[in-house]
């Protein structure tokens, strides 16, 4: 289902999609393309938290989605998009008692996640980067990017040591 501008998700410019020739999206994936805007992205966040409770996701792990969620939109919004406001957003998500699927694409030149440094490390404690990213690989099972960085696709797994649901994509295949 494609919501909102009406642009087809997987036209976007070098898609996330598996070597194993998995769809790139999960079957029932729900489709939302809107302005970037972080208050736009809200409200989907608000319908997907509360799909999350309706498919049984205690609040932690439904706190854990969301920030996740949050970081990645911030990101694209941010440094992705650079605030512009003719740029979009294009956020797909499915949701299942097995687990949670996210993915959140920006329209921008995209940047390499490997070079993100490790903001726990005593030298880059006071660096104002690299957060985002380290509480959405701490609280997601799988995550992420395509070959270009401007697209990230998440998965969180109710019970990590089953993987993700069959079809979907698991943190071992390469984007």
């Amino acid at each position: 289902m494609t919501v909102g501008y009406g642009l087809a998700f997987s036209s976007f410019p070098d898609p996330i999609s598996s070597s194993a020739g998995l769809p790139i999206h999960p079957q029932g994936t729900v489709e939302v393309h809107i302005p970037n805007k972080i208050q736009e992205a809200h409200t989907l966040r608000d319908q997907i938290l509360e799909e999350l409770t309706r498919a049984g996701y205690d609040e932690s792990s439904r706190f854990g989605i969301q920030l996740a969620f949050d970081e990645a939109v911030a990101n694209a919004v941010i440094h992705g998009n650079r605030r512009r406001t003719d740029a979009v957003l294009h956020i797909a998500y499915c949701i299942t008692p097995e687990a949670a699927y996210l993915c959140i694409s920006d329209e921008g030149e995209g940047f390499d996640p490997d070079a993100v440094q490790d903001p726990t490390l005593n030298e880059n404690i006071e660096q104002p980067s690299g957060r985002g990213l380290f509480l959405m690989r701490a609280y997601m099972t799988s995550i992420e990017f395509n070959k270009k960085g401007s697209a990230v696709r998440m998965i969180h797994c109710r019970h990590p040591e089953k993987g993700p649901p069959p079809g979907w994509v698991d943190k071992n295949q390469s984007a």
